[in-house]
């Protein structure tokens, strides 16, 4: 019986480390590091190759642990584990697609093109302003200014005809008032007169009332040396209006006697006695006379007259516009501004215009963290996640048959449903599509 081939797995000739970094500073391969597939450079902080996929691993002393690669840039290289040789294992690694968008509707990456900007058209407020309705600017006062009208005539005309009328002989007739007069006070007097002269002994007590008592000599006439008293009294008149109505000096009041003599009360119409005529050839009441001809310019009844024309320009002219000087107020009154968002100055609609633009173009990325399994050298996308940017570190941590893979602040975990988790771990590059990266700068591992 043919014995089968057994499957050689090289890593198990290597030593089985706990843990290990490596930041590729020198040019020769750290001790530790096995090249599967590809080739592979060290040094200046890079372990690169320019294979089109490459792997390299790193023997663990359990499949347990925690890896983690720092990226320069780029996708295709990332974390290898659960290695068996070159053509098992699995990989996390930074993926992306591109797609290129341009500004101009032609796709054009460069140039010009024209095309047509439709915009909503409104009238924003935009502030006040305070215009003069003057030329010269005054916001008070007024202005002559320089006014024009048309020039146009109208004349009327009217038919003859001779008025008669009525003689009507009528009093002539006033309306009765009182005359108004202007308040005067005369004020009163006070003159001294002589009660006579009496005993010394006696005095004037005796004449005291009504009128009060005073002694002074002189305006009695008493004898001189007689032993005598001149008594007098003090006699003071009242003052007075000139008429019975008033109250204070000034006030102006109705005088208590009607003009004319005939008035009876204030407001009656009373005739004066003097009669007139309606019309100036009258000779007697009732008569009838010719008042004239109802134009000036009539000659017989029945002919038709201009009454006269009227003219809108003082050249009396009938066409044409005449010039003239106006008067006007001069204000600054406050004005709102709105001023349209549009070319044609409309305020509702839409307002179509050409423009031009320049061409350019910009590279838009779809950027993921990429989980794959590769049995017998075919991969199989065990699963991916969405991320912002393309990973500078990605990072595994493997448990039994689980991986959490972590990528640019994001993570997901996937599970070995096979059960294959090999103590091999190490870095790859592989197709990395639009952003292809060549380097790992850092490697570090370590069992858990």
């Amino acid at each position: 019986m043919k014995r089968s081939a057994k499957r050689r797995v090289f890593t198990t000739r290597l030593k089985a480390f706990n843990s290990f970094s490596d930041t590729f500073s020198t040019s020769t391969t750290k001790s530790g590091w096995k090249t599967l597939s590809g080739t592979w450079t060290s040094g200046s902080n890079a372990f690169s190759s320019s294979s089109g996929s490459a792997l390299a691993i790193v023997p663990l002393s359990k499949s347990n642990a925690t890896v983690s690669t720092i990226i320069p840039s780029g996708g295709g290289t990332g974390v290898a584990f659960w290695a068996l040789d070159s053509s098992n294992y699995w990989a996390a690694y930074g993926y992306s697609t591109s797609s290129t968008s341009s500004t101009c509707s032609s796709a054009a990456c460069s140039g010009t093109e024209n095309y047509t900007v439709t915009q909503s058209c409104s009238c924003p407020f935009a502030g006040y302003y305070y215009p003069s309705t003057c030329g010269n600017g005054a916001c008070s006062g007024s202005e002559n200014f320089t006014n024009y009208r048309s020039c146009s005539c109208n004349t009327s005309y009217g038919t003859c005809a001779q008025n008669q009328g009525t003689c009507v002989s009528s009093p002539n007739y006033t309306t009765c008032y009182y005359p108004q007069i202007t308040c005067v006070y005369t004020a009163g007097s006070s003159r001294t007169i002589s009660l006579g002269c009496y005993s010394a002994f006696s005095g004037c007590s005796q004449y005291s009332y009504p009128y009060g008592e005073t002694s002074a000599p002189g305006i009695c006439g008493c004898p001189t040396g007689a032993n005598k008293v001149c008594c007098t009294q003090v006699v003071t008149t009242s003052g007075s209006w000139n008429n019975g109505a008033c109250s204070y000096s000034g006030q102006t009041v109705s005088s208590s006697t009607l003009s004319p003599s005939g008035c009876s009360y204030p407001g009656q119409s009373i005739a004066t006695g003097t009669y007139s005529f309606n019309y100036g050839s009258c000779s007697y009441a009732g008569q009838q006379v010719n008042i004239g001809w109802n134009y000036g310019s009539c000659s017989y009844a029945g002919e038709v007259v201009a009454t006269g024309t009227s003219y809108t320009c003082s050249s009396q002219a009938c066409s044409g516009v005449e010039a003239f000087t106006d008067s006007r107020s001069c204000s600054c009154p406050q004005t709102a501004i709105y001023n349209s968002t549009c070319g044609n100055g409309a305020c509702s609609g839409t307002y179509s215009y050409q423009a031009s633009r320049s061409c350019s173009c910009t590279t838009n990325y779809a950027r993921k963290v990429r989980v794959v399994k590769y049995i017998s050298g075919s991969p199989t996308t065990v699963g991916e996640f969405t991320v912002s940017s393309m990973p500078t570190t990605i990072s595994v941590l493997t448990n039994g048959t689980s991986v959490t893979v972590t990528g640019s602040g994001s993570s997901n975990t996937y599970t070995n449903s096979d059960g294959t988790t090999y103590k091999n771990f190490g870095i790859l590059k592989t197709d990395g599509g639009a952003e292809q990266s060549t380097a790992i700068s850092s490697f570090t591992a370590l069992v858990s």
